[in-house]
């Protein structure tokens, strides 16, 4: 008997499992992946287990045993039925030795040949509704064997080396109890389902074959009498393996719930595990940094001289908060002009001043140059008595230019303003090169900004004029590429690189920014609204498709990579549809997921979405 190979519930393909069944080997459950650290195919099993396994293999066996002793009697009985009409076919006469021919004995003859083939009839159907019962069990244990492989390829995927003798310990002896019951089960039930078919097979028979044609010859006569009856047995049938259906499906949805606590519980334990590397991998890094940075910053860092006393200005209100510090809306008593002052609270230690602010400082030194990065004035460091003891606090304050509002003010104020209404198409293109310029002259300096978001984009509005600030993440990069921090960048606005752990990555992590950016002006609202990092992801992939090893080769090698639902990228369009097809064509290039193809700053400057753009006034 043949059997088709089907997707199961978790859309899995079997073709593989159908060759090993093919060829009579079969690959018992613990082997899934050939992998030696298998935990579910280990021999190990927690106390207590061995006993409960067996008796519950006994009875199972037992009834295994009873089955197939009852298959093989009515197995028997239809062989001895066969060769019974063989012998008879093969006689010349259908009257025996030393009868007459007469007519009442051939009709005696007739009826017992009619008994004979009734009885047949059942045998058969009897076979059928074996054979039928034994594919049903078959199609069962090969759909729970598929969902269970599935399970453990997405738990397997999940663990690494690292963290793979943290997760056996880990394990619950429940679960792993529960995994062998099934997976001995299973195995049985294999063996079972072999043996009958094999049985099985042993009295199937075909059209071409000889003993086919005969029984199909005698059993053409007695069709019409018996469809009738075939056609409601076949729907009582159908009614009973509805009925079994709809429990195999109840059974599977109870186990797949199961995984999916199982799978969740796993994934937490391993990004404890994972955080926890990840933290001290951060704080080495940031203690071999320190001194590097200091003596870099030290060497160049002239501003820092310039020293003048607080009382000169005065506080207005406070506007926010920078990556490292405090900003306030201040002015200057001697003439009156609003100022930008940034406080940074030092730690005491030998150094004096902090190597985040030495690093801000110095990157805002080296970029002074451009108008669209907003310009430091000077810096002030005021030591302050302290109450409590004999030491003092230090503070460090930035001294910027003053700008009225930033890029997220703006938008909001025609979202949510006594007439909303979108920004217009040439203000966007004007913004975006001014933000692509800025970007750029940050990038030819080897800075990467690493904290893109509107909040840190400042605009003088009658002016029309943005400037990037808030270089409190901003970092020098070199070739080769150094292992940067992971926590970069607003969740937002963060590139999908950053997102899936990578610590290795350049300019394309701000150019994603930037485009995220350009759709927000074009939308009013955020284009990637996530709430977590997980969040985050499946709202990219939801619209750009989920990523392959095609479009981003190294992909499923990332930290964080998971088995994700599997998306087809939707048209860009849909979501900026007031955008130019120039304009979509540049944000496509600047949302590319391979962070090798991303469109860098300089040449989104000569895209023909700015070809319209008088260039001259910038």
């Amino acid at each position: 008997m043949e059997f088709s190979s089907q997707d199961d519930d978790f859309g899995g393909d079997d073709s593989a499992a159908n060759a090993t069944r093919a060829s009579g080997n079969r690959r018992s459950f613990g082997d899934l992946e050939d992998d030696e650290d298998d935990i579910f195919g280990s021999t190990t099993v927690a106390p207590g287990v061995r006993t409960g396994m067996i008796l519950s293999l006994r009875g199972s066996l037992k009834n295994c045993k009873d089955d197939l002793a009852s298959c093989q009697n009515e197995l028997e009985s239809a062989k001895t039925e066969i060769q019974k009409w063989k012998s008879a076919f093969q006689n010349e006469s259908f009257v025996p030795a030393g009868k007459s021919p007469e007519p009442r004995f051939l009709i005696d003859y007739i009826q017992n040949l009619k008994s004979s083939e009734k009885s047949l009839k059942e045998q058969l159907e009897i076979a059928k509704r074996k054979e039928a019962s034994c594919i049903v069990q078959y199609a069962k244990r090969e759909q729970e064997m598929a969902e269970l492989k599935s399970a453990v390829r997405d738990l397997k995927s999940q663990l690494k080396p690292a963290s793979m003798q943290a997760r056996r310990l880990l394990l619950d002896p429940a679960i792993h109890e529960e995994f062998s019951r099934l997976k001995n089960l299973v195995e049985e039930k294999d063996k079972k389902i072999k043996e009958l078919q094999d049985n099985i097979a042993a009295v199937t028979f075909t059209p071409q074959s000889k003993n086919g044609k005969m029984l199909m010859a005698k059993c053409r006569t007695l069709q019409e009498e018996n469809e009738e009856i075939g056609h409601q047995a076949a729907e009582g049938k159908i009614h009973e393996l509805a009925i079994k259906l709809a429990m195999q499906k109840s059974q599977n949805a109870e186990l797949r719930s199961q995984f999916e606590g199982l799978y969740k519980h796993m994934e937490e334990l391993t990004n404890d595990v994972e955080r926890s590397n990840e933290t001290v991998i951060i704080l080495q890094e940031k203690l071999e940094e320190k001194e590097k940075e200091i003596e870099r910053v030290k060497k160049g860092l002239e501003i820092v001289s310039e020293l003048v006393e607080m009382e000169k200005y005065e506080k207005l209100e406070k506007v926010g908060e920078g990556t490292y510090g405090k900003v306030y809306k201040a002015m200057e008593k001697g003439t009156g002009k609003l100022v930008a002052l940034k406080k940074t609270r030092l730690e005491m230690d030998e150094e004096g001043i902090p190597p985040t602010a030495l690093r801000e400082i110095s990157l805002l030194q080296m970029l002074s140059t451009s108008i669209y990065v907003v310009r430091l004035l000077c810096v002030e460091h005021v030591h302050q008595p302290s109450t409590k003891s004999q030491s003092t606090k230090s503070n460090l304050y930035l001294v910027f230019e003053y700008l009225d509002t930033d890029l997220k003010k703006f938008i909001d104020s025609y979202r949510k303003g006594p007439n909303p209404k979108p920004l217009e198409p040439f203000l966007i293109q004007k913004l975006m090169f001014q933000l692509c310029k800025g970007v750029a002259h940050c990038h030819s300096h080897g800075v990467l900004h690493r904290d893109l978001k509107p909040q840190n984009l400042l605009l003088v509005k009658d002016k029309e004029l943005l400037k990037i600030a808030d270089l409190g993440l901003g970092r020098a990069f070199t070739v080769p590429l150094k292992s940067y921090t992971h926590e970069i960048v607003t969740l937002w606005y963060r590139a999908p690189e950053v997102l899936l752990g990578s610590t290795h990555y350049s300019t394309g992590v701000d150019m994603w920014s930037v485009g995220c950016i350009f759709a927000e002006m074009v939308r009013r609202q955020a284009l990637f609204p996530g709430d977590s990092e997980f969040q985050q992801l499946l709202h990219i992939f939801r619209l750009l498709g989920t990523p392959t090893e095609q479009q981003w080769p190294g992909v499923s090698t990332l930290r964080d990579w998971h088995v994700y639902p599997k998306w087809e990228p939707q048209d860009l369009t849909l979501a900026v549809p007031s955008l130019s097809p120039q304009g979509v064509d540049l944000l496509t290039k600047m949302l590319k997921y391979n962070p090798a193809e991303r469109i860098s700053a300089k040449t989104a400057l000569d895209h023909p979405y700015f070809d319209s753009l008088d260039k001259s006034q910038f």
